[in-house]
């Protein structure tokens, strides 16, 4: 479950709060988007109780080290997303270095605003080859595109916002129904 930037923004830390109250058992994802001043954001991530934080992978190192360090002091992880990263795979490589617990590949709300066909596979295999962390993938995705990342071994799937032809339920529905089915 994800707190979202325009949530976080607009509501605060009382956001992730209430999601860690009314979800509980969930992993909580405070989704600061983080450019400078992780220890601090990853402070009031951990005062709220979320699991987990994003970092940019384009911040400087020494905003995602001071991020990874903060976030271990209180027993949550950090994620860092790949959005804007020229060279996505060397980056996520280098930010796995850096100590990170995962890697975000997300394609942008306003990315996908202008090319409305972006999703993140383009860039997945390159990340996955590039990195021994789980790796998410996020922003474009519908049932298609959701089962298409678990194919080709994304481990975590983020869904937040969907095109009105693939609805947040059918997506759900679909990679479940797909899991079930590979179990058997």
């Amino acid at each position: 479950m994800e707190a979202g930037t325009p949530l976080i923004s607009s509501q605060g830390i009382k956001a992730i709060e209430a999601l860690v109250k009314t979800f509980r058992g969930s992993t909580i994802v405070a989704d600061f988007k983080t450019m400078d001043g992780g220890d601090l954001d990853a402070e009031m991530a951990a005062r709220a109780h979320a699991h987990v934080i994003t970092v940019m992978a384009v911040a400087e190192d020494a905003t995602i080290t001071k991020t990874v360090e903060t976030a271990r002091q209180h027993s949550i992880g950090v994620i860092a997303d790949v959005l804007a990263a020229k060279d996505k795979s060397q980056r996520a490589k280098e930010v796995a270095g850096l100590g990170v617990d995962g890697i975000f590949v997300h394609t942008g709300f306003d990315e996908r605003r202008l090319d409305a066909s972006r999703n993140p596979l383009v860039d997945l295999p390159g990340v996955m080859r590039s990195v021994q962390v789980p790796v998410a993938v996020g922003g474009g995705i519908t049932s298609e595109v959701a089962n298409k990342a678990v194919d080709m071994g994304a481990q975590i799937v983020v869904v937040s916002t969907t095109t009105a032809t693939s609805p947040f339920e059918d997506v759900i529905r679909s990679v479940l129904d797909r899991q079930r089915k590979l179990v058997r």
